[in-house]
């Protein structure tokens, strides 16, 4: 049985009439009016720290599993870049990232409460190699045709991204 967060809450005790729809702890980590203008002007925050130790362990090992059973399938090659849509479903581990309470409220504070996954991707980078690489994935604007469609400057903010970065290796 897969349980959900609502900010830490584990949807069984809803499910049993106990509790509330959220774990008011996850309050104390709203977005800060730094975070927003660093978002409003830059286009991103970075949250160092909300990942513990036990909880990188976990989705590193799961990232390798997935991460070999793909290149498998595909026929990558060690070295190849990985970039998998749907990951979330590929193992359980990823489910806590949905809601995990370092970073969904800032989600809600910037987009407001009605929101959705709708895409979601594991990507394996190796280092480069001995020439400098192609390897790196550099910044650009998600959602492809959304944004050749969109009228106005700026563009309506449709959604945002959240990326947990398990290493920097």
């Amino acid at each position: 049985m897969r349980h959900f967060r609502a900010c830490g809450k584990v949807g069984a005790d809803l499910a049993n009439g106990a509790g509330s729809l959220m774990d008011e702890a996850c309050l104390q980590h709203r977005l800060t009016a730094a975070e927003r203008e660093q978002f409003e002007v830059q286009g991103f925050v970075v949250v160092p720290g909300v990942l513990p130790a036990a909880e990188i362990t976990l989705l590193e090992a799961a990232a390798t599993r997935v991460d070999a059973d793909w290149r498998t399938r595909w026929g990558f090659e060690r070295d190849a870049r990985l970039n998998l849509r749907d990951a979330i479903g590929k193992d359980d581990a990823f489910l806590e990232l949905m809601d995990w309470p370092q970073t969904i409220m800032k989600v809600v504070d910037i987009l407001g409460w009605n929101i959705q996954l709708y895409l979601s991707a594991l990507i394996v980078t190796p280092p480069a190699d001995a020439n400098g690489g192609p390897h790196r994935l550099d910044w650009h604007q998600d959602s492809g045709r959304l944004n050749l469609e969109l009228e106005g400057n700026p563009r309506p903010r449709v959604s945002l991204q959240v990326g947990f970065l398990l290493s920097d290796a």
